[in-house]
């Protein structure tokens, strides 16, 4: 059983909504004396969420190059910028959840989120990890 920390990233097409369409899931997955960061976007993200406006499309895809870069790199630049998303509230793309479990528990707790997004028992299905996912696909 391995800890983890999540969050869900929400994107909203308007300052004035307060809940938006839920389509990045980060994971903190803790190891013996590190942790790991991965992260995961809705398949067909631009189709889904409604992202209308390209400049909100391409920032989007700068916040999904960060976080590819943070998945990759060591420990303390993802720990520093795991935090600060749970900090994140304005523009298009926001925090929406955060929370704790083990990792064994996501395919129960993840797609009670995603309001009928994710039809199967196992939600990966429904994302690539930012790591593999070719931008241009969207």
């Amino acid at each position: 059983m391995i800890p983890c920390d999540y969050q869900i990233l929400e994107y909203t097409s308007s300052e004035l909504q307060t809940h938006g369409v839920p389509f990045i899931v980060i994971l903190r997955l803790h190891m013996q004396n590190s942790f790991t960061l991965t992260g995961y976007v809705l398949r067909n993200w631009r189709g889904r969420i409604g992202a209308s406006p390209k400049e909100e499309s391409c920032d989007i895809a700068v916040l999904l190059d960060d976080l590819r870069f943070h998945c990759r790199e060591g420990q303390l630049s993802a720990a520093g910028f795991f935090d600060r998303l749970q900090k994140l509230n304005v523009g298009p793309v926001r925090a929406f959840v955060s929370g704790s479990c083990l990792s064994e528990e996501l395919d129960r707790i993840v797609p009670t989120f995603f309001d009928g997004l994710i039809s199967t028992p196992n939600w990966h299905e429904s994302f690539e990890r930012v790591d593999e996912y070719g931008w241009e696909q969207g």
